[in-house]
């Protein structure tokens, strides 16, 4: 006989499950809206490279792939950061405009925050493209502050204009990213996986991936 058959007789309460998980969000001391402006260039790739990977994670989830709909500097939470050791680490947090794509639940409307929302956000059936618009968002903020066509209302002509700039420098600079990531068509949109895998991010992806062969060891 096994907890699950057993009533526990101190309080007449129900059998008693076998494990009990706890789930606790991490300590995030700052968010990304309020540390940026203290981020070296290196920092703000590393971070970017982070949200990828947890935005990823979301879209591969088990079942079904979950979209967080509200991604921006203040919705990531910084859980350490050394400046002199050039280390950092985020998490994203507030999940309530989240969910799950599921074929028979198909989902619109407008959800988020001004500014980081897909374009074809209230017209189309959401779906991992709009994290990923927004991402790109924030890659600009993080990396490209001074790029004049975002904005809360943004124009198709212009930004597409702006979007094609940025796709013509330098392939291995975030800047080269960041424009597959605001294609306007969604379909075109880079994944959060393949993101991860662009030149820019070719000496986070070689430390990171040293770093876990140190730990499994």
């Amino acid at each position: 006989m096994g907890p699950e058959n057993e009533d526990d007789e101190r309080y007449c309460l129900i059998p008693r499950p076998e494990r009990v998980l706890l789930i606790i969000q991490p300590f995030a001391r700052l968010t990304l809206a309020e540390l940026l402006p203290k981020l070296s260039p290196e920092l703000k790739l590393i971070v970017f490279y982070q949200i990828l990977e947890g935005v990823g994670a979301l879209h591969n989830a088990n079942l079904f792939p979950l979209v967080h709909r509200d991604l921006k500097p203040a919705n990531i939470g910084v859980v350490a950061y050394e400046a002199q050791h050039k280390h950092i680490a985020i998490v994203i947090l507030d999940y309530g405009q989240t969910i799950q794509l599921q074929p028979q639940r198909p989902v619109r409307g407008k959800a988020g925050t001004p500014g980081y929302q897909a374009p074809e956000m209230q017209s189309e059936l959401h779906d991992i493209s709009l994290d990923i618009w927004s991402c790109g968002i924030i890659g600009l903020r993080l990396l490209v502050p001074n790029w004049p066509h975002a904005s809360n209302e943004i124009k198709k002509t212009d930004f597409e204009i702006g979007v094609a700039e940025l796709a013509a420098g330098d392939q291995a600079l975030a800047q080269h990213l960041i424009a597959q990531m605001l294609a306007w068509d969604p379909k075109k949109r880079i994944s959060a996986s393949d993101a991860l895998f662009h030149l820019c991010f070719a000496s986070i992806a070689k430390e990171s991936h040293s770093t876990t062969l140190k730990r499994s060891r």
